[in-house]
């Protein structure tokens, strides 16, 4: 993850200048990576790179597994419990 501010907080305006500069993009966009992402993502905005059975997969094999969220990534996948 890149984070503009070089922490892992978001600076209040960088949001806005990320999604200004990818509506900039939109038409062109065949995907997502979430290698280039500015700042931290919701949930719903890392769902969106995968697609939705494999969320529901991920989501599932987190319920399982780490359902206590104690294994962490860059990007959040919520468990599915």
């Amino acid at each position: 993850m890149i984070t503009v501010n070089g922490g892992g907080e978001e600076d209040p305006g960088a949001r806005e200048l990320r999604d200004g500069a990818a509506a900039l993009f939109s038409g062109q966009a065949i995907g997502r990576s979430l290698g280039f992402s500015f700042g931290p993502l919701g949930d719903a905005e890392v769902g969106e790179a995968f697609a939705p059975e494999d969320v529901r997969r991920l989501s599932r094999i987190r319920g399982a597994y780490d359902p206590d969220e104690v294994i962490l990534s860059n990007h959040r996948i919520p468990p599915l419990v």
